[in-house]
This record gives C-alpha cells, sequence and structure tokens, in this order.
C-alpha cells in the first residue's frame, strides 16, 4: 500500500518540477519608494539579476531549488561573492601567494547542511542561519594557517587523497 502512495507522490513531483522548470518562477525588483535613489537600485538590482541568470546558468539553480522544495518543503540559494575564484590577478614570486579576481558565487546548498535559528517562529524572528562546510584538509590548512592546530585535530579520517576537515559554519 505504501508503494503506491509512494509511485503517485512522486508522479505529481516530476509533474509539478516540469512545470516549474518549463515556467520557472520570476523575481522583478521594485522600488519601495518613487524615490528616484530606490528606483536606481531597482533597476540596478534588476540588472545584476539578469546578468546572473545569462552568465551563471540560474536555469540549473533554480531547478534544483524547485525540486528541494517540492521534496523536503524548503530549499536554499546562495549568493555571493567569492575572492578565491575567477582569473588569477596576481601572483607573487616570493610568498608564492595567489591573489585571485573573485567571482560571484550562486548554488544550492543542501538542505541537510543549514540549521536554522531553533528559537525563531517567523522568518522575521531568523537571528542566524548556518551551513556546515567540508573543504580538503590542505586547501583549509591554506585558507586558515593560524588555526592549523585546531584544523589537524577536526579531519575527517579518510585516505590520504580524500581527507576532509569539517569547518565551522558560515553564518548570514
Amino acid at each position: 500500500d505504501s508503494e503506491i502512495g509512494m509511485n503517485y507522490a512522486f508522479k505529481y513531483v516530476r509533474f509539478w518540477h516540469s512545470q516549474m522548470s518549463a515556467n520557472p518562477p520570476a523575481v522583478v525588483p521594485r522600488p519601495r519608494s518613487p524615490d528616484p535613489s530606490d528606483r536606481r537600485k531597482a533597476d540596478a538590482a534588476d540588472r545584476i539579476a539578469r546578468f546572473l541568470g545569462k552568465t551563471k546558468d540560474i536555469g540549473e539553480t533554480v531547478d534544483q531549488m524547485n525540486l528541494q522544495t517540492l521534496i523536503y518543503g524548503t530549499a536554499y540559494t546562495k549568493c555571493g561573492w567569492d575572492p578565491d575564484r575567477g582569473e588569477v590577478f596576481d601572483f607573487n614570486d616570493e610568498t608564492s601567494e595567489v591573489t585571485m579576481q573573485g567571482d560571484h558565487l550562486v548554488y544550492n546548498p543542501s538542505s541537510d547542511e543549514i540549521w536554522i535559528d531553533p528559537d525563531a517562529r517567523r522568518k522575521a524572528d531568523i537571528r542566524y542561519m548556518i551551513e556546515r562546510i567540508v573543504l580538503p584538509a590542505e586547501e583549509a590548512l591554506f585558507k586558515f594557517p593560524e588555526h592549523a592546530e585546531a584544523l589537524k585535530k577536526a579531519v575527517i579520517n579518510g585516505d590520504a587523497d580524500t581527507k576532509s576537515v569539517l569547518m565551522p559554519a558560515s553564518g548570514t
């Protein structure tokens, strides 16, 4: 009996997901007041959203978010600036330090990797969100050399090529 219910449930999930993929939800920034500066801010936000939509394949991210929402009931999209992405900007021969140009970051973290303020009862009450991030041990030591001792203790066991560090979460 439960198999029949599961088949029907996923039948509808597949149908709704295909409909949302074909007709994705749209976001249109609108000014908060008739003030010209608010209009410029809304126009700038709209231009940034359209630029990211064209250059970062946002369609795939929106599809993933829609599917996670249908399956889990909630989903997240994280947007930001990552200074470690993009083209190489500078290289220091003395210290072997590489400086990158940076690039926009848009992705869907897993709902299992996000923790929301447990005391919040409404969206407006959320004070923080935490995302668990797992990094290769070598990358974590490179990014945070001042915490080398704590990072060595936090290494998740694995073979030499797959050792990872469970990082303290990044909050909002």
